[in-house]
């Protein structure tokens, strides 16, 4: 596994290109998975001295590395849907709705992707062409409320993608948008489906928005250290400074 390149806008906590390298059937055949991935993006949809450069720029962008990579992977890492009023006005589908046109492949739910409920949350999975994942979050009869995981196949390699929110959403967006939900710690989540899909694929990806805040329990630090099986961890959330990655 090789990051290769560090993609960074204002607009975006914080955007990775990395290019996977690994053999498969043979010593000379080598699948190479690019990701892209985008985080904490608030609702700022517009390019500002403030909001960095906006969806248009990142979609541009986003194409150019499209052309020249064969196998390319677009994530985002949560709190996209809820923040600037461009985004708040119609509860986050404008959001998605660019997301559909990009074409992204998957999103994880920050803690602020459940500032308008969870019904609206999951109004906003369906509206949108690709899975939102936060499977570690249950409701009160312990069913997840959206997927757990999702497995793509690139050339022939199995790629798994666990989508892990974090627990402090349930004090860290609006609290009527978590009545009634549960949050499993992330590693005992993690270690669950880990165990359920490791035979089954060739890589795993945890998408998760936890972040690295010193000041946190539940961070991809503490993921990482207590779940080796995970090959790479595509993140949002804090920085151990505590501001917004970028």
């Amino acid at each position: 596994m090789k990051f290769r390149k560090l993609v960074a806008g204002l607009i975006v906590a914080i955007m990775v290109l990395s290019s996977l390298a690994m053999a498969f059937a043979s010593e000379t055949e080598v699948v190479t998975i690019t990701i892209i991935h985008t985080n904490d993006i608030h609702g700022r949809l517009l390019e500002g001295r403030f909001a960095g450069m906006g969806f248009a720029k990142a979609a541009t962008l986003i194409e150019q590395l499209r052309s020249e990579n064969k196998n390319v992977l677009l994530f985002d890492a949560g709190d996209t849907v809820h923040g600037l009023p461009i985004a708040t006005l119609d509860k986050g589908e404008g959001v998605i709705q660019i997301m559909n046109a990009i074409n992204y492949d998957l999103m994880v739910a920050g803690n602020h992707d459940f500032n308008y409920g969870i019904e609206r949350l999951k109004e906003l999975n369906e509206i949108a062409n690709f899975p939102i994942l936060a499977g570690n979050v249950v409701d009160e009869e312990g069913t997840p409320v959206l997927e757990r995981y999702v497995i793509k196949e690139l050339e022939g390699v199995k790629v798994g993608i666990i989508g892990i929110a974090i627990p402090e959403t349930m004090y860290k967006s609006h609290p009527k948008g978590v009545v009634g939900l549960t949050f499993v710690d992330p590693v005992d989540f993690t270690k669950e489906v880990v165990a359920e899909i490791k035979d089954e694929v060739d890589v795993i990806i945890a998408l998760a928005h936890l972040g690295t805040d010193e000041g946190s329990f539940h961070t991809s630090i503490r993921l990482a250290e207590n779940v080796p099986e995970i090959d790479i961890i595509v993140d949002g959330h804090k920085s151990y400074s505590g501001k917004q990655v970028n």
